[in-house]
């Protein structure tokens, strides 16, 4: 027989999840980890707003390349660098843009004061002559005022160089008299 007034028990350790008041040695390290997870929870939202922003940007690339793309299409043409040619009418005072492709005109307006003054060196065309005018003289080309090549040796500009006024009233390019010929 058992006694009467025995109770049968039995104990077995278990671990569950209840409320347990911190030290203050763990209050910091809490306190610790807190601002480390907001730290880095800032930076990843800093990223992706960059990477939002990049791809932002991608996108309104694209969208502007498809919206030209579509423009060219509905209007079936585009605009392309086309090989045009000045042309300066002197008769009718006039200049003129052309395509080479077409040989359309694409502009006309009134020649300027400046480019009726023709330069010899730049002269593409210069303008029609009368009948019976002489032929224009050509120009020898200057030698280049640049710096000297290795082993040349550069003379100094004559007094004369660049239309400066010959004070001597002599006229350039024009030796000086002999001392014979001052004699005579």
């Amino acid at each position: 027989m058992t006694a009467p007034n025995k109770e049968d028990v039995r104990e077995r350790e278990v671990i569950k999840n209840l409320p347990v008041d911190l030290t203050d040695k763990e209050i910091q390290q809490k306190t610790d980890e807190l601002l480390e997870l907001m730290s880095r929870c800032d930076a990843t939202i800093a990223k992706r707003s960059e990477a939002v922003s990049t791809y932002n940007g991608l996108v309104k690339e694209i969208r502007e390349q498809i919206a030209a793309a579509h423009r060219v299409l509905i209007a079936r043409r585009e605009e392309r660098e086309v090989i045009c040619v000045e042309r300066m009418s002197f008769d009718r005072n006039v200049v003129e843009v052309i395509r080479t492709d077409t040989k359309e005109v694409i502009s006309s307006r009134a020649m300027r004061a400046a480019e009726r003054q023709l330069e010899i060196d730049n002269a593409a065309s210069p303008p029609p002559k009368k009948k019976g005018a002489a032929p224009p003289k050509k120009e020898t080309p200057k030698k280049d005022a640049g710096p000297p090549e290795p082993g040349e040796v550069k003379k100094p500009a004559s007094p004369n160089a660049g239309g400066k006024s010959n004070p001597k009233n002599v006229k350039a390019n024009v030796p000086p008299p002999s001392p014979l010929e001052v004699v005579r």
